[in-house]
């Protein structure tokens, strides 16, 4: 079954619906999207051991020896 006739009888079934009840219906379903948006960005989710080490030899210095050196450069 193709996804637009399963929306078409979707979309008739809820016009037969009182106002409110569409209301109450499109308001679940935005609720749902919405929850489901901010669940897949969850940093617990993001598997970074996947990166660690990417950027070794990317600098030719230890990582604490470039920060202390920009930390030298904005010194007032």
């Amino acid at each position: 079954m193709q996804y637009t006739s399963i929306i078409d009888r979707i979309d008739n079934e809820i016009t037969k619906l009182d106002k409110d009840i569409q209301l109450e219906i499109a308001e679940r379903i935005i609720h749902r999207i919405r929850n489901k948006e901010s669940n897949t960005k969850k940093d617990e989710d993001f598997d970074w051991n996947r990166y660690y080490g990417i950027a070794k030899g990317l600098w030719d210095e230890d990582a604490q020896e470039y920060v202390d050196r920009l930390r030298e450069d904005r010194e007032f």
